[in-house]
């Protein structure tokens, strides 16, 4: 698919040097009758109209590349996110096998898997929204109301990240169906309600922790549980966005050929 979207661009692009050269010749040889302003702006349409049609199919070619990538981070997005909530259990377990943190005991090596699964988790999500959020822009700049910067921070900027992300996915989806003249039927509201409250109790697990506090290990548990019922909606969320993005691609591909 990649070969054949190349080979369409370098033919638009052999043709339109064709063209041109033709006309410069002709310019230099320009036939009695007709103005010589007239051909200039003959071969202005035409230089505009190589600039057009090569921008679009390069623009095409760069958005098959990023679907062709985005398939495999979204499914990396969901093993990860997986091995991301055993490594929460894993600490867990930790905890409750050894709840004196001034003793080292061989259970403590649960907790190693805990920061590479957040990091890799992390990593890979801001990637696949990033994909995401671009080839909703190409199709519609207005429609996101965010540069696709946001992929990253709106997860880490304190307020902004308790609606950006879902926005982000949102409004890509709404272009997407919106292209493919699909009604939008996916639901965020459990997922994003499960996320933030992860987030909350979260963060107030680690001020408790920072402060001293004991028998913390129960609050890691509930948001734990929470994780685990938030897994299947987010995996369905990443495998119908990157599905319907997928589609999307295809379609622009056809309509440029």
């Amino acid at each position: 698919m990649k070969v054949l979207k190349r080979a369409t661009v370098r033919s638009k692009f052999a043709l339109c040097l064709v063209r041109c050269t033709r006309y410069l010749g002709s310019l230099t040889s320009p036939k009695v009758g007709v103005p010589r302003n007239r051909q200039s702006l003959h071969l202005r349409f035409i230089l505009s109209t190589c600039r057009a049609n090569l921008a679009l199919g390069v623009r095409v070619e760069m958005n098959l590349d990023a679907e062709l990538s985005n398939q495999k981070r979204g499914k990396s997005v969901i093993t990860w996110s997986a091995i991301y909530l055993i490594a929460s259990w894993l600490s867990i377990t930790a905890d409750l096998l050894n709840p004196n943190s001034d003793t080292l005991k061989i259970s403590d090596l649960l907790y190693l898997p805990i920061i590479p699964a957040i990091i890799v988790t992390f990593f890979l999500t801001w990637r696949w929204l990033r994909s995401v959020v671009i080839s909703a822009k190409l199709i519609d700049s207005d429609a996101i109301g965010y540069r696709q910067g946001w992929a990253f921070w709106g997860w880490v900027t304190p307020i902004a990240l308790f609606w950006i992300p879902r926005r982000l996915v949102e409004r890509s989806q709404q272009v997407f169906t919106s292209y493919l003249g699909q009604e939008y039927t996916l639901k965020l509201s459990a997922w994003w309600g499960l996320f933030i409250a992860n987030l909350i109790i979260g963060n107030l697990s680690f001020r408790a922790y920072i402060a001293g506090a004991e028998g913390l290990v129960y609050v890691d548990i509930i948001n734990a549980i929470i994780l685990t019922i938030a897994f299947p909606k987010w995996k369905l969320i990443v495998e119908t966005v990157t599905n319907t993005q997928q589609n999307v691609i295809s379609k622009a591909q056809t309509e440029t050929i």
